[in-house]
């Protein structure tokens, strides 16, 4: 009986280099097939089948990534395998796609967007060497009767801006949490929390933008833990996360006329949280409830304020280089132990990264003296 092939790719995106995530190896296809696989009719197989994804003007894509469980490459995944394929994808939209919201809101530029949650589109396809037909399944339904050559699949034109190299230290914190045996919590929550992300980043009209707001406001409460989900408890958990005590700070009236003190990040918690209930209770949203300030959307500052509260979690349970107890002691010394928790986490603001954004955002003044 002739063997039967699996394999797995991005047909729209592809990296410099191979990429490793969890037990997810993703490799440039044009760049590393031949030293990657050995059985040349393997090879122009696939170099014909590729010739089917095409860009906007027809033409054979030169950017696909092979995704692999591993080093066996055309094996069939089981479901447990499956997932780990695509909880590694959504890992990836991630790293490609926070980053980018971060460099554009620090740059005030609006136009250097970020690439789509689309262009990470994953296909399996099966295929035997002596078979050029092939099936697409979209959903539940199945398409067959196709040979290679007789159809086309062209690049979708909701792919977003430029991507980039996800970073290797952040790759490899995330690597660290997967493989840690006391983690699981939190390593179930990060990969539940970014198929949330993810979903929420399809572009092209399939998702509109109030959904995307239940969706991010989803993946917060997924990341925190909420035992209810009440807009309190996110505001506390972002206070906690995110505010020190140079941010500045504004007011905020509950629903029983009660005045709150907050900080601005606790102030765009509560605002955020109560745009989410207004649109799953079915209220009326205008396009300026949407909007936080100038270009800035309460999406984008959703984006930046969880891919801060993700990287303090990491960094915080020793997932990067440097762990959190040499930072606390580093810090220590550096002031012979007479220092507050908050100046703390005004530092480890600074050792993050967060400087910058909060800057952009208008919550702390433009200087480095606010950090001296």
């Amino acid at each position: 009986m002739e063997q039967q092939y699996q394999i797995s790719f991005l047909p729209w995106v592809a990296f410099d280099k191979a990429i490793e995530i969890g037990p997810i190896i993703l490799w440039p296809f044009f760049l590393e097939v031949e030293h990657r696989i050995k059985d040349r009719k393997i090879i122009e197989y696939l170099q014909k089948y590729f010739k089917s994804y095409v860009d906007y003007k027809e033409v054979p894509v030169e950017k696909i990534t092979i995704c692999t469980h591993g080093k066996d490459y055309f094996r069939y995944l089981n479901e447990f395998e499956l997932k780990e394929l695509r909880n590694a994808i959504d890992i990836l939209t991630f790293l490609s796609i926070a980053p980018r919201v971060t460099q554009a809101v620090c740059m005030d530029n609006s136009s250097f967007g970020p690439p789509s949650a689309d262009i990470f589109e994953l296909i399996t396809q099966n295929f035997l060497l002596t078979n050029n037909y092939i099936s697409i399944e979209v959903g539940s339904i199945t398409h067959t009767g196709y040979k290679i050559g007789e159809i086309n699949f062209p690049k979708p034109f909701a792919t977003g801006g430029i991507i980039g190299n996800p970073g290797e230290q952040f790759i490899n914190a995330i690597n660290k949490c997967l493989s840690s045996n006391h983690l699981t919590e939190l390593k179930e929550r990060l990969l539940r929390t970014l198929e949330w992300f993810r979903m929420a980043h399809i572009e092209g009209g399939q998702v509109s933008i109030h959904s995307k707001i239940v969706m991010l406001s989803t993946a917060f409460e997924i990341f925190q833990t909420s035992p209810k989900g009440t807009r309190w408890y996110f505001i506390k958990y972002i206070e906690h996360q995110i505010a020190s005590k140079n941010i500045f700070r504004g007011i905020r009236t509950n629903g029983k006329g009660e005045k709150r003190d907050l900080s601005l990040a606790g102030c765009w918690a509560f605002d955020f949280y109560g745009l989410r209930n207004k649109i799953v209770h079915g209220e009326e949203i205008n396009n300026n409830d949407l909007r936080y300030r100038d270009w800035i959307t309460h999406l984008i500052v959703a984006d930046l304020m969880l891919y801060q509260c993700i990287k303090k979690a990491l960094y915080i349970n020793d997932c990067f280089d440097k762990s959190f107890d040499e930072f606390i002691d580093g810090i220590k010394k550096i002031f012979n132990d007479k220092i507050l928790d908050d100046d703390i986490l005004l530092l480890l603001n600074i050792s993050l990264g967060f400087k910058h954004t909060h800057e952009a955002l208008g919550w702390i003044k433009n200087s480095n003296e606010e950090y001296s």
